[in-house]
């Protein structure tokens, strides 16, 4: 998948191109919580420069859950 992904974002911005779109917030939500899992993005440079930029988006922060959220 985090091939696939690489590919896709070599060329886009976003996954289906140059704005953000429903593929973002399905592979977005599951990408995020790779590094909390010990898996590294350091091999796609592309997928964790693009996750990285999704996760500073203010309504990506806004509606991700927090640690309290999580344990509850």
């Amino acid at each position: 998948m985090l091939n696939f992904l690489e590919k896709l974002l070599s060329n886009n911005l976003y996954v289906a191109g140059d704005e953000i779109s429903l593929a973002e917030i399905v592979a977005g939500s599951l990408i995020i919580w790779l590094p909390y899992l010990n898996v590294t993005l350091s091999s796609y440079p592309k997928v964790e420069l693009w996750s990285n930029q999704l996760m500073q988006r203010p309504t990506w922060q806004a509606t991700q859950p927090n640690p309290r959220i999580i344990q509850d």
